[in-house]
């Protein structure tokens, strides 16, 4: 956590108007590290989309 913040603060990200309070909150309620993800884009066809949100709805419900 605390190395995200500094990260942030590093690009310029915090605002300079931000508080104790705030800082408070972050440590508090930001869910960080939640999961390592893996984000890139990718382009697939809309049809594509569906089919695997169906699937995952499936698999999330037990395949009805």
């Amino acid at each position: 956590m605390q190395a995200t913040l500094e990260l942030l603060e590093a690009a310029e990200l915090v605002a300079d108007n931000m508080e104790d309070g705030d800082m408070f909150n972050l440590y508090e309620r930001w869910q960080l590290p939640m999961y390592e993800l893996q984000i890139t884009p990718t382009i697939q066809a809309l049809e594509e989309l569906r089919e695997a949100q169906l699937r995952m709805l499936k698999n999330e419900i037990g395949g009805w």
